[in-house]
């Protein structure tokens, strides 16, 4: 897959059903030799926040612009910003905790734990996790413009497109889909008797001491949440987040998810089984939540999120303990290019 398709094809849905991919920046003018990155980051004009970690240690940790304009409140290392679609490897680690619970295997059918699922039978948690299953996205609805403005239970939610058929058979195919992992949530709720915000919140969030992290953000603007915008600064649309739900219903900072990353490494909340079944690559390239190809210096782990007002890229590099991570509440702000103009600055 292409690099700009690829981009495109990873963004929730709630962006693209209002902008298009196409709405995104492009053409970073590169690092100039000796420039640094407080200087670059002036130059290209970013608003948010980016984190970098070379060989382990923090080399930059820098917010930039207005988190709320209206206040004049700065966004910061500790800024909360939606994060879209990098919520999905929360989720799929919400599954792996499971397995190790003994609660479900991930080769286990979606009957096995939502019986009246149609045609549940041949669906694996597995095929769900990989984008193999060819569950409908429900964010390339027609009404979607309209649909992203309502407040849904989970069940509603998985229930507006579990009508609808396959298309494609379990495991054939790659094809992203937030509805696959809008049914991961379900099924978090259904086999541990949490919310999938508890869950999270309670088996990887408060162990890390994520304390800016957070399922179903609604109140921008305060308590450290940054307000999204448009490019031309306008304030953009809201989304009730039980749509985006555990496709793209999280929010964090930039220090919450080098937390993540470092968790990753050590092994403190997954197992080093659960992890090998994180990353290994499947069709498409895609693990278990996280995109996985060769970077600028190794096997790289990244995602890309897009939501209403706010773009997220998060890009790891486990063997030489590289981080690079971008939020920004600029919708429009090419958040994929710029982590990887920073990535190129290591080693």
């Amino acid at each position: 897959m292409e690099r700009a398709s690829q981009a495109c094809v990873q963004i929730l849905g709630l962006l693209a059903a209002l902008t298009g991919c196409g709405d995104e920046e492009e053409g970073l003018a590169p690092m100039d030799p000796g420039e640094t990155y407080e200087a670059y980051l002036e130059r290209i004009d970013f608003r948010g926040s980016v984190l970098v970690i070379g060989d382990g240690k923090r080399l930059l940790d820098y917010g930039r612009g207005m988190a709320v304009s209206a206040s004049g409140q700065p966004n910061g290392p500790d800024t909360q910003y939606r994060i879209g679609s990098l919520t999905k490897p929360f989720t799929a680690a919400a599954m792996l905790l499971l397995q190790e619970d003994g609660a479900l295997d991930l080769d286990d059918t979606v009957a096995d734990h939502l019986p009246d699922y149609p045609d549940g039978h041949a669906i694996s948690l597995r095929a769900l996790l990989t984008h193999t299953a060819g569950i409908p996205d429900y964010t390339q609805r027609e009404d979607f413009g309209s649909f992203r403005e309502r407040s849904l239970t989970p069940r509603q939610l998985v229930d507006s497109f579990s009508g609808q058929p396959r298309t494609f058979e379990d495991g054939s195919h790659f094809e992203y889909s937030n509805g696959g992992y809008a049914l991961l949530g379900l099924l978090v709720e259904a086999v541990s008797g949490q919310s999938y915000g508890e869950f999270v919140g309670s088996r990887v969030f408060a162990p890390l001491n994520m304390e800016n992290s957070e399922y179903g953000q609604s109140e921008l603007g305060q308590d450290g949440r940054a307000v999204g915008y448009t490019d031309s600064g306008a304030v953009a649309a809201f989304t009730d987040m039980s749509i985006p739900y555990a496709a793209g219903g999280l929010a964090s900072s930039t220090r919450d998810l080098a937390r993540w990353h470092q968790a990753l490494r050590s092994g403190e909340i997954l197992s080093d089984s659960s992890l090998v079944e994180m990353f290994t690559p499947h069709l498409g390239g895609y693990g278990l939540g996280w995109f996985i190809d060769r970077g600028t210096h190794g096997e790289r782990h990244h995602h890309l999120g897009g939501i209403d007002g706010f773009r997220a890229f998060m890009a790891r590099y486990p063997a030489s303990d590289d981080l690079v991570v971008v939020l920004s509440n600029n919708q429009a702000f090419p958040v994929e290019e710029l982590s990887e103009r920073l990535e190129a600055t290591l080693h």
